[in-house]
């Protein structure tokens, strides 16, 4: 899985000297890199903040929660707000019990660029020496503001160190990993509703099965491959279960 990377200009959403905020975009509604600094009030430390957000992790009652934070009751209003409801009304369709029909208004969508610089600001960053943070922040968005630069951050995910700025073949580690997170999760969302009592489980307790990291390989891969030959998912899904675990648990 390849993930294309096309970076825009960095966007100041704060820009004052002891506190200011760069967003940049790496994948439209998708990706988005932010930097964050915030000197204390003393002007003797300052807090360091540089991530990329992965937009796909935050549904709406998360993005709902960050947004009370920053005096939103609903991300209907932050949207509301931000596209100007009220110099534009006929931009949003309401319905008779007053709340938004989003599919019909024009102007229902999610400034992301916005909302992850509230994100920058929603999360815990490093301390550091003042003069630290505005060169990390002044090496990112100003003296190299695509290749890595000196002052890389290294963290790890899916047991593995990539660096911050990500690479772009570190982007597509992560996104790789993200894909087989949110098969697998899907897969158990599947399973889970077939039901405790469905004969497929052939006498195998659901919550075992559930548990059973080599049970779940096997039965997605027999899930794929049996719906890449057509037919119905939910059906295919059960003789997948069905032959897994007759396959695992063969009856004497």
């Amino acid at each position: 899985m390849r993930q294309q990377l096309l970076p825009t200009s960095w966007t100041a959403y704060a820009d004052d000297v002891a506190h200011y905020c760069y967003v940049r975009c790496l994948d439209f509604g998708n990706l988005y890199e932010v930097v964050r600094v915030t000197h204390d009030k003393h002007g003797q430390q300052a807090e360091f903040v540089h991530q990329i957000i992965f937009m796909s992790e935050y549904n709406e009652p998360a993005m709902t929660e960050i947004l009370k934070g920053f005096g939103y009751e609903s991300l209907d209003a932050f949207v509301c707000e931000t596209n100007g409801a009220d110099a534009d009304p006929a931009g949003f369709v309401t319905r008779p019990d007053g709340s938004i029909d989003r599919a019909a208004s024009p102007s229902w969508w999610i400034d992301y660029m916005l909302f992850a610089s509230l994100l920058a600001e929603h999360v815990e960053g490093r301390m550091m020496s003042v003069q630290a943070a505005d060169d990390l922040a002044n090496a990112v968005v100003v003296m190299s503001p695509i290749a890595p630069n000196p002052f890389c951050i290294r963290r790890t995910f899916g047991g593995q160190l990539v660096s911050i700025p990500l690479r772009e073949d570190e982007v597509n580690m992560i996104c790789t990993i993200k894909d087989e997170q949110a098969r697998r999760e899907h897969l158990l969302d599947e399973i889970s509703d077939l039901g405790e009592d469905d004969p497929c489980f052939d006498g195998c307790s659901l919550s075992s099965l559930l548990d059973n990291e080599d049970l779940l390989a096997d039965i997605q891969r027999r899930w794929y491959h049996y719906n890449g030959h057509g037919g119905d998912h939910t059906e295919n899904l059960r003789e997948a279960v069905t032959v897994t675990i007759h396959t695992h648990f063969p009856k004497v």
